[in-house]
């Protein structure tokens, strides 16, 4: 069995892996086979405890006769071309300052991608480079687009690639000399693989430019010896959470049955209590031959951990033809009734869209294109979150702000409780905007800060040179009669903080 890019297996991936892994186990016993004799090959480059990792997902343990059942080569033969890494000051100007590089080195003929930390930033930067040599790529558009984006650029019909994280690993393109990030991606391990995008055939070129309105990107820009330290960082996830252990016994019982007296066998010492849990409820029965399940529970594992399995259709009014695809607790943020929808078609070009319904029973947004503006529409979505049971006693641990104190009111400390909880997310409206990029102040001192000044090569006021950048205004807000709402029950931490900290 060969598991690639092993390193993002972390978090709920991780864990349902893992699980998997033990129903394949089961499988493959029940069929006939001896599922003692599964080789197991992982492969990462980015990976700060790979052998840990691997003998969690694959579960293999020492034995007498195989005292160490991992070997692990370290020593890779895949060339390594020099990189030359620039880190910029952070930026209030970050769509705008990505943009003018990305045409700087397009004008050099230098081909590329530019990550993004989100949908929305990968559209607006697409917007705004005005090129067909540039084509947008994120987990919404269509597989036929996804080959077809990929086949451009091998064939150097684009240029260049603005991507979310669905383009961070799994795809080998040497064709990119050249990684630019609007922003840190969130972790170290995020960043190697971004950066290692391109210049995988001959030297390459990594920009970062850090968002000046995120303290973490502040804190990079000042410590840029972070970025080349060979350390990588490490991956865990916890493959004994209950509400895994349940949905995944579930799939087993209806695939194969479990055997009564090899569910710690096969799925450890902490899925028998959550079995047994299951059986009292009547979601597992019990035969002669074990455990056994009804219907598709499979429906109810959500491997990425997201919110919601559920997919919504993007569809063009008068074509009818499938557009994107997006899941549900995106579609109420981006695709609401009155939505303004933007989307890059296979000639390049963003076409402007406006969603004419959003309907969560037949699992589509209709959209309609309209004329191309400069309005766009942001939903107004707020976040509750509710403690129903408390889990552990309060933690209470100290921060070493400054010296510690022989007075406890003076140390600095959090407190910290675990508790399961209710998180409710509640798009009640959206905001009507409009935006220009054009000539401005970018002194946040000044009032002409973000205020147009076109043909203005110096601030009338600061006397700051002027520069080019998105400049936002909003025209109108709206409500919905009826708030779209997306909710889930899950373990959650409650942070206090002293007020001494």
């Amino acid at each position: 069995m060969l598991i690639d890019e092993a390193h993002t297996l972390s978090g709920s991936y991780g864990a349902n892996m893992s699980w998997l892994i033990r129903r394949i186990k089961l499988a493959v016993d029940h069929y006939g086979g001896d599922s003692k004799k599964l080789q197991f090959i992982f492969l990462s480059a980015t990976c700060g405890n790979p052998k840990q990792l691997a003998l969690k997902i694959s579960g293999l343990k020492p034995t007498k006769l195989n005292p160490k059942p991992l070997i692990w080569i370290r020593k890779s033969g895949a060339a390594s071309p020099s990189r030359q890494i620039i880190i910029t000051q952070p930026s209030y100007n970050l769509t705008g300052d990505t943009a003018r590089i990305i045409q700087f080195l397009l004008n050099q003929g230098k081909s590329g991608i530019a990550f993004c930390n989100s949908r929305r930033s990968v559209r607006e930067l697409t917007e705004l480079l005005k090129s067909n040599q540039v084509a947008a790529f994120y987990s919404g558009i269509t597989s036929e687009r996804r080959a077809e984006v990929v086949d451009q650029l091998q064939s150097g019909t684009i240029k260049w690639i603005i991507a979310t994280e669905a383009l961070e690993a799994g795809i080998d393109l040497p064709e990119l000399e050249c990684c630019i990030l609007r922003g840190w991606p969130g972790s170290k391990m995020a960043y190697q693989q971004r950066s290692g995008r391109a210049g995988r055939s001959q030297s390459g070129l990594t920009v970062l430019l850090p968002n000046a309105l995120n303290p973490i990107d502040c804190y990079v820009a000042e410590h840029p010896e972070m970025l080349v330290s060979p350390e990588a960082e490490e991956v865990f996830f916890n493959d004994e959470y209950p509400i895994f252990a349940a949905k995944h016994l579930m799939c087993a019982a209806a695939e194969t049955g479990i055997p009564t007296n090899k569910i710690k066998y096969y799925f450890g010492t902490a899925a028998y209590e959550v079995a047994k849990l299951l059986l009292a409820q009547g979601h597992l029965n019990k035969g002669r031959h074990g455990l056994w399940a009804k219907g598709y529970p499979h429906k109810d594992v959500n491997f990425r951990g997201g919110l919601s399995q559920t997919t919504i259709k993007l569809v063009d009014a008068e074509s009818g033809e499938e557009l994107e695809e997006i899941s549900e607790d995106i579609a109420h943020r981006e695709v609401h009734p009155q939505a303004i929808y933007k989307r890059q078609d296979a000639n390049g070009r963003m076409l402007t869209y406006q969603c004419i319904s959003l309907d969560l029973n037949s699992k589509q947004a209709i959209l309609k294109q309209t004329a191309d503006s400069p309005l766009f529409t942001v939903a107004v979505t707020e976040s509750e979150t509710s403690s129903l049971t408390v889990l552990t006693d309060p933690v209470k641990l100290p921060l070493l702000f400054s010296q510690v104190s022989e007075v406890d009111d003076c140390q600095e400390y959090l407190t910290l409780e675990l508790s399961f909880g209710e998180v409710k997310h509640i798009t009640s409206g959206y905001s009507l905007m409009t935006q220009i990029y054009e000539q401005t102040c970018l002194n946040k001192r000044c009032l002409n800060y973000k205020e147009p000044l076109p043909k203005e090569h110096r601030c009338r006021l600061c006397s700051k040179l002027t520069r080019k950048a998105v400049i936002v205004k909003t025209l109108s807000e709206e409500k919905f009669e009826q708030p779209f709402r997306t909710q889930f029950s899950a373990p959650m931490v409650k942070v206090a903080i002293n007020s001494s900290a």
